[in-house]
């Protein structure tokens, strides 16, 4: 995805340049030999992956599958180490937003009960869990989101 986007920003800055310029067509030309490019190793790596399912006990390919499955385990590693990260960010932004002044937005320090920008009362420092359901809402709000009930 990411290479896509580039490719796409690539190609626009090539649409703002002179066309008759040699430096455009040089940088159009590489732009297009790279896309080219890519859509090869697609197309090498769908043939490659019909090969192995249609002879998947087939020596010639053990070291190729060996391969993948170490891939596929630092894959698994690196999702995990991507989901904590991304839960620690949650966290990190659920904790500021607990001491987020409703008044004035002020971000206020963890612990603090009242806004150290306008003194508004803080409405807590935890998210409100609904007794009925369980669902995790905002801190500050009156009812539930998942089934409705007050909080």
């Amino acid at each position: 995805m990411s290479s896509d986007l580039l490719g796409g920003l690539l190609k626009g800055l090539g649409s703002f340049m002179p066309s008759d310029n040699p430096d455009t067509q040089i940088f159009n030309a590489t732009n297009q030999l790279n896309a080219l490019q890519q859509q090869k190793i697609e197309i090498y790596a769908k043939i490659g992956e019909k090969a192995c399912l249609v002879h998947p006990n087939e020596v010639a390919y053990s070291d190729l599958i060996d391969e993948l499955n170490i891939i596929g385990r630092k894959m698994t590693e690196v999702n995990h180490i991507l989901e904590n990260a991304r839960a620690e960010k949650e966290a990190q932004e659920e904790q500021t937003e607990a001491y987020r002044c409703t008044e004035c937005g002020y971000d206020n320090a963890p612990g603090m009960k009242f806004c150290q920008e306008c003194g508004a009362k803080l409405h807590g420092h935890a998210p409100a869990i609904c007794k009925k359901c369980g669902a995790k809402n905002k801190t500050g709000a009156n009812f539930c989101g998942e089934c409705g009930e007050a909080l």
